[in-house]
Parts: C-alpha cells; structure tokens; sequence
C-alpha cells in the first residue's frame, strides 16, 4: 500500500520515500523521520531531499503546522549546485513559493503570484520534468503555473525557512491531503527508479543455432 498511515512500516518499505536530507541541511531541526522541520533564527535556511527529479511529474505537500506573523515559509525545488545557506528562490536553479507575501521566487527575484499562506495550510507542489513547469497549490486550490521553461537538470524538493516556525513534509509516505493532478507520483525510490532498455539487445547478447563454443560478436 503506497499511502499507508503506519510511518514506521512506510520507512522499512523497499520503495524508500523521499524524506528531508540531514547530510544537505543548512540548518533546519528535523525530526519524525526526517518529515518535520522547523526554525528558530532570523537567518534564511534551507534543505534539499533525499531524491532528485530529472524528467517525470512529481507532487509532494509542506504543511505550515506553526508560524509566528511575518516569518516566512519557501517550499519548492532546487539543484544541487543551489546554496543551502539562503532561501531556495535566491538561487538560478531554485523555483519557490514564498508564504508572507504569495509571491514566486527564482535567482533572488520574486514576483506576484498567489495567495499567502500561514499556520494551518497545505501548499502542493507539483513539478513536471518533462515540460518544465511547477504549479503550487493552496489547501487544493491551484495558484497558477509559477514557471516554466525550468532548464533540464536534477531538482530536489527543498523547503526554506526563516523565524520561528516549523512544518510537515509528506513526499506520499500518507495519504495527501489533496488529490495529486492526473499523472503526478509521489516521490519514491519505486516510481524515480529509471528502467534500463537495451535500443539494440544483440550488443548484449545473441543467440544463433548451431554453435557450441564461445564466441565473440563484433559488428
């Protein structure tokens, strides 16, 4: 079962669901499983997950479980080249949505965009690899493509945090609050695991009747 409730049994599962990444943490507290991450300095921080999105359509929600007004809260994607010690929209290679003001964030320009959001809401992120684009949805309730165009590379999900406040990720290990759009996964080892296909399967191996030695196949 991909959505089962007990968290325990999801982390012995072979599938391994994505979670928040201690070893690429800028200076979130993580706890429950690397799930829960919170803040408490004035300082901009953030922290990458565990699997990276190369093409595909992924989902995954931050639920802002505490804030203290005007702190700020910035779910979203970010490369591996993207610094962990700054928002994740301060970066060329992070694409985010930022809580106090509702604006989209990329390369340390933000812009009007959505809804703001605070303690209680559930923001969706939804990333296409295939297309380029990232839509954020608030409590279900999409906001609009936030970009597109989004170069080719490797994103991780990354939260950005700053003040006091702290927030649940859920990457599918449960049931989402919301529905994922038509043909968006959760984010697994299972569904990001790339299935090799031999184009030419004779590079590999050749059957041919009548021979009982070894032999060696050149084209």
């Amino acid at each position: 079962n991909p959505f089962n409730t007990d968290i325990n049994t999801v982390r012995g599962q072979e599938t391994g669901y994505c979670m928040m990444n201690p070893l690429d943490n800028g200076g979130l507290t993580l706890a429950n499983g690397n799930l829960d991450v919170t803040m408490s300095t004035s300082a901009w921080r953030n922290c990458r997950a565990t699997i990276g999105m190369t093409t595909g359509k992924w989902y995954f929600e931050v639920e802002c479980k505490s804030s203290t007004s005007g702190q700020g809260l910035m779910p979203g994607i970010l490369n591996a080249a993207g610094s962990i010690t700054t928002t994740v929209g301060a970066n060329s290679g992070g694409y985010a949505y930022n809580a106090a003001a509702g604006q989209k964030y990329n390369n340390n320009s933000g812009s009007s965009y959505g809804a703001s959001f605070d303690n209680g809401d559930t923001i969706s992120v939804a990333y296409d690899g295939d297309n380029g684009t990232i839509t954020f949805y608030k409590n279900g309730v999409s906001q609009g493509v936030a970009f597109t165009s989004i170069p080719s590379d490797t994103y991780f999900p990354a939260v950005a945090m700053t003040g006091t406040m702290s927030a649940s990720i859920n990457f599918g290990q449960k049931p989402f609050k919301f529905p994922p759009p038509a043909g968006f996964q959760p984010l697994n080892a299972a569904n990001a695991r790339p299935v090799k296909v031999f184009a030419r399967p004779n590079q590999y191996v050749d059957v041919r009747s009548g021979l009982s030695a070894q032999f060696t196949i050149s084209d």
